[in-house]
């Protein structure tokens, strides 16, 4: 094996390691594994990124999951609708209402498709922030996208929002 497919082997086992820590909600190892990438000279892909920012949603940590997802970012690796869906969800657990919006639309921007897990992430984040005409509207986009009908996940969230406004 050349040192080009060794390097991309270790990428994929720090990675799978990323998502195991993930599952077990325990984020602090996982970007550890971050760390053990850079420390090994490995660039971390979108794919170990994504999982990072899931485990960061896991542990309730949104302001380590922006962290990733800007450190992504200032690194040149596209963020895809994985990444997105990770931020918007770890925004929404912190109750970040319009971060999550925020990054609902910057998805939407950078040409990703947002799907129903997304979109019911960033309902969600408002349904938190007792924001439920931010709820409705974000209903609304999601019944007009093909792609994204919404489930009774969206639909109770909407509700709960309406409720809590």
């Amino acid at each position: 094996m050349n040192s080009f497919a060794l390097r991309q082997d270790r990428v994929k086992h720090c990675t799978v390691a990323i998502n195991n820590f993930a599952k077990a909600k325990q984020w602090q190892q996982a970007l550890g594994q971050i760390d053990v990438m850079w420390n090994e000279s490995l660039v971390p892909d979108v794919v170990a990124y994504s999982a990072a920012i899931k485990a960061c949603e896991k542990g309730a940590k949104w302001q380590h999951a922006l962290g990733l997802f800007e450190e992504m970012r200032n690194i040149d690796v596209t963020p895809n609708s994985f990444a997105y869906s990770a931020t918007i969800g770890a925004c929404a657990k912190g109750g970040q209402w319009q971060r999550a919006c925020h990054f609902l639309e910057s998805m939407r921007e950078d040409g990703e498709v947002s799907n129903v897990i997304t979109y019911s992430a960033a309902i969600s984040a408002c349904e938190k922030g007792a924001r439920w005409q931010q709820a409705l509207s974000l209903l609304s986009m999601m019944r007009d996208d093909p792609a994204s009908m919404p489930d009774i996940i969206a639909y109770a969230a909407a509700v709960s929002a309406c409720e809590k406004g």
